[in-house]
């Protein structure tokens, strides 16, 4: 054999394994993306029982417990809601979170899951640790990544924060985020009895599987509407 020729099949050799190095390399890298391990940390169950414990803390001021099956429950009416809305053209090139569980623990701290979908297909199970810490000044629930994972591979926080809140903004526009953290409005406004109604978390202690929530009280603007109803019909105060 000719010493160009051979010198030639080494260097197509060398690059033949390269791409095969690199294959391989890819390959290994989406499985450790799409393991799917943690499924078993994701509910679908829905559930509206947070409401009970939150009306209470706005009615009397008080502080009550909200579960994690709380939570869980009501994130996937609201996750279940958004998703039964998308057509399939809504699925196409776009990931699309399909599932947020979240298991409260002790020092204000929380694991976090979410199933992710990407073109309606590809899945993929997020994890993060994070701390859960009320921000009063600006009205939001911090949760403070501290690490993350796609699958079994750890990604950078700032990468998690980012594609995170990214995927949630479709559920509701007013998640915000910044490197390490994702904000979410700790402060709602309704309409009750033609008046508008805030109401905000004053209190968040979150411990082993729940959290201790106290709410501003409603309760002058409930007077107010007992009084005015109560005029109406006697013509005096209560």
């Amino acid at each position: 054999m000719k010493k160009p020729l051979k010198i030639f099949l080494i260097i197509l050799l060398v690059i033949v394994l390269i791409l095969a190095a690199l294959g391989v390399g890819a390959y290994i890298v989406f499985l450790n993306l799409t393991d799917t391990s943690n499924e078993d940390k994701l509910n679908t169950k829905e559930a509206k029982t947070i409401y009970e414990p939150l009306v209470k803390s706005v009615i009397l001021g008080e502080k009550q417990t909200v579960t994690d099956d709380d939570i869980n429950g009501i994130l996937a009416v609201l996750i279940n809601t958004y998703t039964d809305s998308l057509s399939e053209e809504d699925f196409k090139n776009q990931f699309t979170v399909k599932g947020v569980t979240v298991y409260m623990k002790d020092n204000n701290c929380a694991d976090i899951y979410a199933d992710i979908y990407y073109n309606n297909d590809i899945r993929f199970i997020f994890y993060a640790d994070t701390d859960v810490r009320l921000d009063k000044p600006s009205k939001n629930i911090s949760l403070e990544l501290k690490s993350a994972k796609v699958g079994n591979m750890k990604i950078p926080v700032n990468v998690a924060t980012e594609n995170f809140k990214s995927a949630l903004s479709d559920i509701s526009p007013d998640i915000t985020a910044d490197e390490t953290n994702v904000y979410i409005p700790s402060e709602y406004t309704f309409e009750f009895s033609g008046k508008q109604v805030d109401v905000y978390i004053e209190e968040l202690e979150v411990s082993e599987g729940k959290a201790q929530v106290k709410t501003n009280s409603a309760m002058n603007l409930i007077n107010q509407f007992i009084d005015g109803f109560i005029k109406d019909i006697f013509g005096k105060s209560a």
